[in-house]
């Protein structure tokens, strides 16, 4: 083999190994996590009030309360180093502190346009997709994408994970 092909050859078998760790079920990658974490702002928010859900379209249209019974649940449960309330609404706190979920997104945009008010999310059912990030006004603290590789239903039982590792990237303590 001449020697200009094997550094091609090796960046591709690169990136398909990088794309066979990908799991069908959960993934969650973390974008953006403010330097002084969430974990420590969120439980303020929280000893005010519910921390504010927004939600913006939806995988499973037609049952939007089951939806947001199990996120609750699961955001809830998930929590594990602090005890946290949630609600869906908008914030009540004066700082504009809220979590916001757009499902389906477009591939293109990014939470800094969630935070500025645009509506990324959209209702289609298929593979679950979703952006999360937490903001206070315009503000982004942390960026979170979950995704599932095959088509969901709200009874899927990768959906309580793929929910449980979303509110743990999303609520996280500064790095050292």
């Amino acid at each position: 083999m001449p020697f200009p092909l094997r550094p091609a050859l090796l960046a591709l078998s690169a990136v398909l190994m990088l794309g066979a760790c990908e799991q069908e079920g959960p993934n969650t990658q973390r974008y953006f996590l403010h330097t002084g974490g969430t974990e420590d702002f969120l439980r303020a928010v929280s000893q005010k009030g519910p921390v504010a859900i927004i939600r913006q379209g939806t995988p499973y249209p037609g049952r939007d309360a089951e939806f947001e019974a199990l996120i609750l649940k699961r955001f809830r449960e998930g929590q594990q180093r602090i005890v946290l309330t949630y609600r869906f609404g908008q914030p009540q706190a004066a700082d504009d502190t809220r979590i916001i979920l757009a499902f389906q997104p477009p591939s293109d945009r990014t939470s800094a346009k969630l935070c500025e008010g645009e509506e990324l999310g959209r209702s289609a059912p298929g593979r679950f997709e979703v952006l999360a990030v937490v903001c206070v006004g315009e503000t982004r603290l942390a960026e979170v994408k979950g995704w599932t590789l095959k088509d969901t239903t709200l009874d899927d039982p990768d959906l309580p994970q793929l929910l449980g590792q979303l509110i743990r990237e999303l609520v996280a303590p500064a790095e050292k």
